[in-house]
């Protein structure tokens, strides 16, 4: 777990926690505001920020079982999976092919 502070105008700091709680890699834990005044759009703001980013969603195995019994593997980086209600998986990452 990593503590983010930011500090600045309310309507600068706002979008950066917008983002961050977007970004698929990150899961904000917290997020604590301080505004010096009542006037939180004049003003500056501090964002204290409790984020967890797991290692293991930067590279990834996945292992693809074929139809003639034989088995495939595949290293992605920025690994993403989707899962669709009727059963379908979507991967998506960066692959290279060290032979090509």
């Amino acid at each position: 777990m990593v503590e983010v502070k930011i500090k600045g105008k309310a309507s600068e700091v706002e979008p950066i926690l917008y983002g961050l709680k977007r970004w698929a890699q990150v899961e904000v834990l917290k997020a604590e505001y301080v505004y010096p005044s009542i006037h939180k759009d004049e003003d500056e703001m501090t964002l204290t920020c409790s984020v967890d980013n797991p290692v293991n969603t930067r590279a990834r195995r996945l292992k693809m079982h074929l139809g003639n019994g034989q088995e495939v593997e595949f290293t992605f980086l920025d690994f993403m999976q989707v899962d669709l209600d009727d059963g379908i998986h979507i991967y998506s990452g960066r692959f290279y092919d060290i032979f090509a």
